[in-house]
């Protein structure tokens, strides 16, 4: 009998922290200036550095510039185990209205060749903000020995002949094997097994990959799928509530949904003027637009760019929470300015252990159609409202949302720092 060996998997190690990974860790402050050995450039005209101020976790993040509109590639190949399950993860800054990125990986065999199709996340929105890709349970195949990590870069419609995107804390997530231990007990002498009819092995069953849509490649000069900015989200040949539902969805938690281009592209129905159709991102105010629209309305889009230019800021008020260990936190609009009928706010939580327990809308309510807080990410809080016809007025001041947070021991309050402020907040700080 042979001897017995134990794999014992370490259940939080991420393949981004594994010593045969250096290649990930040079996103998060390891490695030196310029793209490590363990990352390839696969084709010409882009180049990979590394950037100190558009960073989105420690002090480092990598800035990919390419001047091609052939489509550009930042690949490296992890090693992982079949059978096992991982999360795909990546940040990306992408406010270059001339070009998008988004992940295309596959999985590969001990002979280099692909094992069935490519996973692909949505490509990248302009933004002035960080955003996450997520491909969350996927189930290496059978054969599977190498995950192709990969960064695909595109020219859009408007190519001036440059594009820069930044990138970051890009993980493989995953249970990592221990190294095999042998037990020291002797050998036993193996006892002679009576003849018997061998019964066949039952056929292993490996759990599928998850269910995702595969967007379509670009033409051959990179140009993605025509953008129809038309409301029709799921694509049922109508405008409906449920279109702007998940609208609304996709600005409070779009990696978890994991849209198509064509999607993304159809819930970005209006523009930053009253009326101007799309302006590269989902927004509380295009699910308000398509609910408008579904209603009848002249006008539907309400979407204001500068709502910042009056004297409104927002406040953040701490008080302790009504359960031991909590603390409730009042988001606030003070000043005077343009009425509010649709906001998103990002808030990021630097309080390890913090965790979002409940939320409502706050004292300023003028009857809210949708409004929801979710804890979008591990350290992002998401807040969204619109209302299909009401506002808060230009001088009305008061609490917009109060969320209530469970605090570690010893942790009295939280910290919080705002993302980013969306629609009819656009332009206002905290105060």
């Amino acid at each position: 009998m042979e001897p017995t060996y134990t794999f014992t998997p370490e259940p939080t190690a991420c393949l981004s922290n594994a010593v045969a990974n250096p290649g990930f860790e040079y996103w998060n402050d390891f490695g030196p200036l310029g793209p490590p050995d363990s990352w390839s450039l696969e084709t010409t005209g882009f180049t990979a550095a590394q950037e100190s101020v558009l960073v989105y976790e420690g002090n480092h993040s990598a800035k990919l510039t390419w001047t091609s509109t052939t489509t550009q590639e930042f690949t490296q190949f992890v090693p992982v185990v079949e059978g096992e399950t991982y999360d795909l993860s990546m940040y990306y800054y992408d406010n270059d209205t001339n070009g998008q990125i988004r992940l295309y990986c596959y999985w590969l065999n001990s002979g280099g060749t692909v094992i069935g199709s490519a996973i692909s996340s949505p490509y990248s929105a302009d933004n002035a903000a960080w955003f996450k890709f997520e491909v969350l349970d996927l189930v290496a195949p059978v054969g599977a020995v190498t995950f192709e990590f990969c960064v695909r870069m595109y020219d859009i419609s408007g190519w001036i002949g440059t594009a820069t995107v930044y990138v970051d804390k890009a993980e493989l997530c995953g249970m990592i094997p221990a190294s095999p231990t042998p037990t020291t007990i002797p050998t036993e002498p193996p006892t002679p097994e009576p003849t018997a009819t061998d019964t066949p092995q039952a056929t292993a069953t490996f759990t599928p990959e998850p269910t995702m849509t595969f967007t379509p490649e670009p033409t051959a000069t990179g140009t993605p799928a025509a953008c129809l900015h038309d409301g029709d989200v799921n694509g049922d040949g109508g405008v409906t509530p449920g279109d702007a539902q998940m609208t609304f969805q996709l600005y409070l938690s779009c990696a978890a949904m994991n849209p198509t281009i064509e999607q993304y592209c159809a819930a970005d129905f209006c523009g930053s003027g009253m009326i101007t159709p799309c302006d590269g991102s989902v927004t509380p105010a295009d699910a308000q637009g398509i609910m408008r629209a579904y209603l009848g309305y002249a006008t539907p889009c309400m979407k204001r760019a500068a709502a910042g230019t009056g004297n409104r800021s927002l406040t953040l008020r701490q008080i302790p929470g009504s359960e031991p260990g909590t603390v409730t936190v009042s988001v606030g609009l003070t000043g005077s300015g343009e009425p509010v009928s649709a906001f998103g706010i990002a808030l990021r939580c630097g309080t390890a252990g913090a965790k979002l327990v409940s939320s409502n809308a706050g004292a300023l309510n003028p009857g809210w159609t949708m409004f929801k807080c979710v804890a979008a990410e591990s350290s992002i809080i998401r807040i969204g409202a619109l209302s299909v016809a009401d506002n808060v007025g230009p001088g009305q001041q008061g609490s917009l949302a109060e969320l209530t947070f469970s605090l570690p021991a010893d942790c009295a309050k939280i910290d919080l720092s705002l993302m980013s402020v969306e629609d009819d907040l656009a332009g206002l700080t905290i105060k």
